[in-house]
């Protein structure tokens, strides 16, 4: 008898904890929408902690939504910033682009060779991978075959095309090892330029390339030097080259290596949006990545038609699947005092 009521006692005790957990530490929420996509997905269930702080920029958060169940928004304006997004589909704030170098703000996955295989993504494929991961022969060139907008892969891998073409990219290869002196070249094309890293036993090499003004598409190439880096990279690294909101990007295992203004490219141009090629040797890889851009559709009102300035108290909200997303371009900003929680993260599955 006294085993049974000290065990009621427990099992008292813990609906107590659990009830208090839920009403003033944090609690479940389920994503109503695919505006997280593919961050979070429809049915999603998120692990949310009370917390109506100030969150930073690019923290995900709930919201309370009248005559609504709450939202799940992205953070990307803070009290007192003026905001505008470009027709381009960056985000402005304070009328300058965002220092990407200090806001990593995730970017959403194009292809990922590691994860999901091969993909019509590219106009050719390397060789069969061996247990030392994939070959880039010398003198092959890998090109994307299609142009690239403002889709995503769905969980099972495959692409899902958006309609408007995006213009930053980042494309990163995993596990790098350079043989027999071998020099491997990253390529992202915006309009009419081209942004390049050379990678070899001498370190990075940033350029930017570009052709004479009437020359045409078999015009001379210029190649001018934005940037090096006299170190070459351990065996096994991960090597990235970023075009984000006009700043070309290189980091070497997460830190950043390289930075130069690329500046607006002039629109038009033709061929491929990114390409890696490798010469006087073969390299080897165990991954292969590409990703766009989080892009702002010009949706709603606010911070679209005109700039909009916040508040002392008031944040700006933008779901990362800007076509499908009601957010803060529609209901303009939001409250602090309408903050619920931040999200932790995912739990699980998407619920059926």
């Amino acid at each position: 008898m006294l085993r049974l009521k000290s065990l009621a006692w427990g099992l008292a005790l813990l609906l107590t904890a659990f009830v208090a957990l839920r009403a003033f530490v944090g609690d479940l929420f389920t994503v109503g929408s695919s505006s997280m996509v593919p961050t979070l997905l429809p049915g999603q269930r998120v692990v949310v902690l009370f917390d109506t702080s100030l969150p930073e920029r690019g923290e995900v958060v709930v919201v309370r939504a009248a005559e609504a169940d709450p939202l799940v928004k992205r953070v990307l304006g803070l009290p007192g910033e003026e905001l505008s997004i470009t027709s381009a589909g960056d985000l402005m704030v304070d009328r300058e682009r965002l220092d990407r170098s200090a806001t990593r703000l995730p970017l959403v996955p194009v292809f990922d060779l590691a994860r999901w295989g091969w993909s019509p993504l590219w106009t050719t494929a390397l060789p069969e991978a061996d247990a030392g991961g994939w070959v880039l022969p010398e003198d092959l060139t890998l090109e994307t075959a299609v142009e690239l907008t403002d889709g995503h892969l769905d969980p099972s891998g495959a692409w899902i095309p958006g309609e408007e073409i995006v213009g930053d990219l980042e494309l990163a290869v995993e596990g790098l090892k350079l043989e027999g002196g071998a020099t491997l070249g990253l390529t992202l094309r915006e309009g009419t330029e081209h942004a390049r890293l050379e990678v070899s036993a001498e370190g990075l090499v940033l350029l930017r390339l570009a052709r004479l003004p009437g020359s045409g598409e078999a015009g001379p190439v210029l190649r001018t030097e934005l940037g090096r880096l006299e170190q070459p990279c351990a065996p096994g690294a991960r090597v990235s080259l970023a075009n984000l909101d006009d700043v070309l990007l290189v980091r070497v295992d997460g830190v950043l290596a390289l930075q130069a203004e690329f500046g607006a490219a002039s629109p038009g141009g033709s061929g491929p949006r990114a390409t890696l090629d490798c010469r006087g040797g073969d390299a080897r890889l165990s991954g292969l990545l590409l990703a766009r851009d989080l892009h702002y559709t010009r949706r709603g009102s606010f911070a679209v038609d005109s700039p909009v300035r916040l508040g002392p108290d008031e944040v700006f909200l933008l779901g990362d699947a800007s076509r499908r997303s009601a957010d803060s371009r529609e209901f303009g900003p939001v409250p602090l005092s309408e903050l619920v929680g931040r999200v932790l993260g995912p739990l699980g599955s998407p619920r059926p």
